[in-house]
């Protein structure tokens, strides 16, 4: 699509003088106004909406991932890395099915190269480090801007990580005129070529509190940052012992996304390079049913007395809704719970 444009352009091009100044409003003729538009053949043969992971990852556009900082935003980019380098759906789910890259560029000046290796032979990426089908950046490598010729060199035909993308912006995140240059470097490495660009970003503080999540409280920065995207998912973490993420899509451009999930990371990566996703899309329900300890909302565990309640209640054949707001848990905590002990429970 970008070399579509890029024919537009040349083709508006050789409407206007090739030589001398730019005519001035004095001298354009208003009656040559066709030029200004679309001809029905351009639109006739424009190309159409692409995934670089379908429903998930838009090629020729840019993606964020929003989330607080430790709630996995690193894990999830070096995840979707992965499935672009495997050509394997994204997370083991087959609507997230993957057109598979050609390079993936991986630049991280957030953390010093040790950590990163030890993240990259977490998700087992190293035969592609090695094939040069990876290449990545780190806070130990030589500085250079996005715009580095080498570096938009490098993006074309590749997909582009930037982790995080705060380290990419110059002055203020929440400048607009700040915003406006960082989305202008974003968008010279797609005209590059880069299939393209996915940026890890922080939420603000308050996000960890709020019981739902919008484009608005789940990036920082002003209106411009969510303006340029094609589209961002936010992540929470809704247990830090198994490294539980709640997925949801808070912006859809042109297309129909599929409803919250939940991964869970640990023992999955350990074991297998990857996350496991244990709730399908549809199934995973309002963020507010999953406020735990790690959030500051209700506990995720159930123990002394609150079990022994449990399972009084269970005996009784009481909903697990009922038994949730009798010991200030969730729901899904309590079912969690009474798979565990040989009880014959009641309906949800």
């Amino acid at each position: 699509m970008i070399n579509f444009f890029k024919g537009l352009i040349a083709k508006r091009a050789e409407t206007l003088p090739s030589k001398g100044p730019e005519p001035s409003s004095e001298t354009v003729n208003p009656d040559h106004w066709q030029p200004l538009f679309h001809s029905y053949d351009e639109i006739q043969n424009a190309p159409p909406l692409t995934f670089a992971i379908h429903g998930w990852l838009q090629a020729e556009g840019i993606t964020m991932y929003g989330g607080l900082p430790g709630h996995g935003k690193t894990l999830l980019g070096l995840s979707t890395a992965k499935a672009l380098l495997t050509g394997e759906p994204l997370f083991g789910y087959e609507h997230f099915n993957v057109n598979r890259a050609k390079r993936v560029l991986y630049l991280c000046p957030e953390v010093g190269l040790g950590p990163l290796l030890h993240r990259i032979k977490l998700f087992r990426l190293m035969p592609f480090l090695k094939s040069g089908q990876l290449l990545v950046r780190s806070l130990s490598a030589p500085e250079a801007p996005l715009t580095d010729v080498r570096i938009l060199r490098a993006a074309e035909g590749s997909d582009v990580f930037l982790d995080t993308a705060v380290r990419f912006m110059e002055g203020n995140e929440n400048e607009a005129a700040e915003q406006r240059v960082f989305a202008k470097n974003l968008f010279a490495v797609l005209s590059a070529g880069a299939r393209s660009v996915t940026g890890l970003h922080h939420s603000p503080k308050a996000f960890a509190d709020a019981p739902v999540m919008t484009l608005e409280n789940a990036l920082r920065g002003t209106n411009e940052l969510g303006a340029m995207l094609s589209t961002a998912w936010g992540t929470k973490r809704v247990s830090e012992k198994t490294v539980q993420l709640y997925i949801q899509n808070i912006k859809p451009r042109d297309f129909d996304p599929v409803e919250a999930f939940i991964l869970e990371g640990r023992p999955w990566i350990d074991q297998t390079g990857d996350f496991k996703m244990i709730v399908k899309p549809g199934m995973a329900g309002d963020l507010r049913g999953y406020q735990g300890q790690d959030m500051g909302g209700r506990p995720s565990e159930i123990t002394g007395a609150k079990a022994v309640t449990v399972r009084q209640m269970a005996a009784q054949h009481k909903p697990h809704t009922a038994i949730a707001r009798a010991v200030g848990v969730d729901r899904r905590t309590v079912s969690r719970f009474l798979r565990t002990v040989p009880i014959v429970v009641g309906n949800n």
